[in-house]
């Protein structure tokens, strides 16, 4: 096993001079830093199986990739075909909405020609309440002059009535008194 040569005398003086450390902190510092780098030391060998490891599981991680890789071009095979029915879906909802739009414009022409209609008929039945009106009046009127005829008519007959039963009474005590002559 090679390890990585570390100077320990020229770090100990270095600490020393640069850093200010004590002579004896200053060689223990640089020998627990050579014991430390010689432990942490790779040889090529250990270097060389560490990379073949590495290696392996890198072309284990391409394997799963392309798996991974071969999903992902199924799933989009499947989102194309999704995207394609929604374009699909897309189209026949155009077309409902384009039939909507041809019903909201036949309501509409069917809305105004009932509009129309209910202006026709409000008109004629203006008219009619006018004509009611008028002939409530012409009615009330000839009622009116009926109630007054009938009321002078009554008076007439009254006074007519009268006159005639004075006559008959009068003709009554004549022929009473014609009949107590006789008698």
């Amino acid at each position: 096993m090679s390890s990585i040569a570390l100077d320990t005398l020229k770090l100990a003086r270095r600490l020393e001079q640069e850093a200010q450390f004590p002579q004896a902190q200053a060689e223990a510092t640089a020998t627990i830093l050579a014991d430390t780098v010689d432990e942490a030391a790779l040889t090529r060998g250990h270097f060389d199986l560490k990379m073949a490891e590495i290696d392996a599981r890198f072309a284990e991680i391409d394997t799963r990739f392309a798996k991974i890789d071969a999903r992902f071009a199924e799933i989009d095979n499947r989102f194309a075909k999704i995207d394609a029915r929604f374009v699909e879906i897309d189209n026949r909802f155009a077309k409902i909405d384009a039939r909507f739009v041809e019903v909201d414009t036949r309501f509409v022409e069917i809305d105004a020609k009932i509009d129309l209609k209910f202006a026709e008929n409000d008109a004629k039945l203006a008219e009619i309440k006018a004509e009611i009106s008028e002939n409530k009046a012409k009615t009330e009127a000839g009622f009116a002059e009926i109630k007054a005829k009938m009321s002078e008519n009554q008076a007439h007959l009254k006074h007519d009535i009268t006159v005639r039963l004075g006559a008959m009474i009068a003709a009554s005590f004549a022929v009473l008194a014609v009949l107590i002559k006789i008698l």
